[in-house]
């Protein structure tokens, strides 16, 4: 394996007990979002991280899901080298002009929310290149 991953405590509550509860690759999340493929893609020029199988975990303490284990933070910075965050700095880039991807995105979320009980909410972290704008 050419990344190396941590395991971590719950990132709401602290505490380490967590129960399965999915498991995701990236090329998973790509095949059903197509549009979202680009040859720029850091993680597709890693054949073997983009067809890992990250863990999503649930906290048996406070219910957040989260992943478990997931990239050290020396994986990440090795991903993101430098042309990455320059890729969604320059204005002509693609990553420009996927505004309307994030609309479809919006609305999963949006069709997810109506699944939830009253009174429950999910909390989208975003990353990247910060170029969700409102």
């Amino acid at each position: 394996m050419n990344f190396d991953l941590d395991y971590v405590n719950c990132n709401l509550c602290g505490k380490p007990d967590t129960r399965l509860y999915a498991t995701v690759s990236y090329m998973d999340y790509l095949n059903r979002r197509p549009e979202l493929k680009s040859d720029d893609d850091p993680i597709l020029k890693n054949g073997e991280l983009a067809n890992y199988k990250f863990s999503l975990v649930k906290c048996k303490n406070c219910g957040l899901i989260f992943v478990n284990p997931r990239l050290t933070e020396k994986s990440l910075m090795n991903l993101y080298q430098e042309q990455y965050f320059l890729y969604y700095a320059n204005i002509q880039s693609e990553a420009h002009k996927r505004q309307e991807t994030f609309k479809v995105e919006i609305a999963e979320l949006e069709r997810l929310t109506e699944k939830l009980k009253v009174g429950r909410k999910i909390l989208d972290v975003g990353c990247g290149g910060g170029v969700l704008f409102g």
